[in-house]
């Protein structure tokens, strides 16, 4: 049961006319929200759902022997012992696969014949978000950042089914604040109705659209000439962009309308002047967390320049290895490691000086450049297929297959366009939402639907980050 399913629609319709009349009451809305959650999860498979259980139970058993341990020394192994089996819990879903082919692969390779590994392990869906979630909550209470919640209430943050798929990765404070408040968040139904139109546009519409230049380049890139290949690569760079940032959408405006205020998880990524700059925007949640848990534990930049920039290089390594497992994610986790201690780098030294504008138009056209080379290998099937991309790219050949037309073109250059200018247009939209009748605006909006459910194809692909 993804968003956009009309599954997902009664659902959640149910779900939210219900909450309406729970939330003020505290400890019914908890115990609520929880079983909604987990009614969600199970549809996504009960084996799921006994995994993500396991999780909830073992870490928040973690929780209270932090708590109840007198001893400092104690509580810092504790936490040491959680993570690490977090971590490894989390590395075993998710590079099992790599590790039996890599094993197979180099028996074959020394001539041992018959050495096949015959076990193979389902990724459970979201288990990438709620780990992170997980851990953030173990180092928080630990730091005395964040108290220990009653069982439900923990459960409840770990569980929230807007948020447990592809994020994003609120923090348990955050959270809390939220869920002890009795009135909750508040929300105009303009903003609901923006972040759903919005959102619905960019997925069931633009990234949907995309998904069909895609597919086939990535797949046999030995087929298609130069510009085809820059134009697929282009069209993966604002599929993903459009796709995530939808789904992100979405489950704000979900989130807003139960009670929970949350902050944007993309500003305009595509806009951005340099990689420092563009991991400011894109997936901010996950960046922020990775700052706060990885970057500055690692030292920061508390403990000298070289150190700074090594940091920032392992930070990125780190991310790449997150989004899953794969010479390809290594690959691009240590492409945008370089290229963002390049950034820092470049930043720290032109620090104060104003530069011309047309410095300004380069730096951001190599910025963008490079985010959409690097996720030439974030797609990739394999290290060798990115290799075989990018060589096509440069190499000219006789194949007539071709991908290019108007009308990716124009689709291409609106996503792009709109990077620039999205966020004036989303406040003039509300603006003029705000001031019409109620029943015209709900007209307005119904016809806007009607339009993009149209637009949209018959089968929706999956949203990528469900994947990771």
């Amino acid at each position: 049961m993804q968003f956009i399913s009309l599954d997902f629609v009664i659902f959640f319709a149910v779900a939210f006319l219900i909450a309406i009349y729970l939330k003020s009451n505290r400890k019914v809305y908890i115990i609520y929200l929880f079983c909604v959650s987990l009614l969600f999860y199970f549809s996504l498979g009960l084996n799921n759902l006994l995994i993500l259980l396991a999780s909830v139970i073992l870490n928040y058993l973690a929780l209270y022997l932090l708590e109840t341990t007198t001893s400092h020394r104690l509580k810092k192994k504790i936490l040491i012992v959680a993570l690490v089996l977090n971590i490894a819990f989390l590395a075993f879903f998710k590079y099992n696969d790599f590790a039996t082919n890599t094993l197979m692969r180099l028996a074959s390779d020394w001539g041992i014949k018959g050495f096949v590994i015959d076990f193979e392990v389902v990724i459970p869906v979201g288990i990438s978000f709620y780990t992170f979630r997980v851990i953030s909550h173990l180092v928080d209470f630990y730091k005395g950042t964040v108290k220990k919640p009653d069982l439900i209430s923990y459960a409840t943050y770990i569980t929230f089914f807007p948020q447990i798929l592809s994020g994003p990765i609120s923090r348990p404070q955050e959270f809390y604040t939220f869920l002890d408040n009795p009135q909750k968040a508040k929300y105009s139904d303009t903003e609901i109705i923006s972040l759903i139109i919005s959102g619905l546009i960019k997925k069931l519409v633009i990234a949907s659209f995309l998904f069909n230049y895609v597919e086939v380049p990535f797949s046999t890139p030995q087929s298609f000439s130069p510009l085809d290949l820059i134009a697929a690569a282009l069209a993966y760079s604002c599929m993903l962009y459009t796709d995530f940032s939808g789904y992100s959408d979405l489950s704000i405006a979900i989130s807003k309308m139960l009670g929970f205020n949350v902050q944007p998880n993309f500003r305009s990524p595509y806009k951005a002047i340099g990689l420092k700059d563009f991991w400011s925007r894109w997936h901010i949640s996950l960046m922020t967390w990775l700052r706060d848990y990885v970057y500055i534990p690692l030292g920061g930049n508390r403990k000298g320049t070289v150190r700074k920039y090594i940091n920032l290089f392992l930070t990125m390594i780190v991310s790449g290895l997150w989004h899953g497992a794969g010479l390809t994610f290594m690959v691009w986790g240590l492409i945008h490691g370089v290229g963002n201690s390049v950034s820092h780098l470049i930043e720290d030294s032109l620090k104060g000086k104003t530069l011309p504008k047309i410095f300004k138009f380069f730096g951001w056209l190599l910025t963008f450049s490079f985010v959409t080379f690097a996720w030439i290998f974030f797609n990739s099937k394999t290290l060798s297929s990115a290799l075989i991309f990018i060589k096509g790219i440069f190499i000219s050949t006789t194949n007539k297959n071709t991908i290019i037309d108007f009308r990716l073109c124009l689709v291409i250059a609106i996503v792009i366009y709109f990077n620039f200018i999205g966020t004036k247009f989303t406040q003039y939209f509300m603006r003029v939402l705000q001031g019409l009748r109620p029943v015209v605006k709900y007209i307005v909006v119904a016809v806007i639907l009607y339009i993009i459910i149209k637009l949209g194809p018959s089968l929706v692909p999956p949203f990528i980050y469900f994947n990771f």
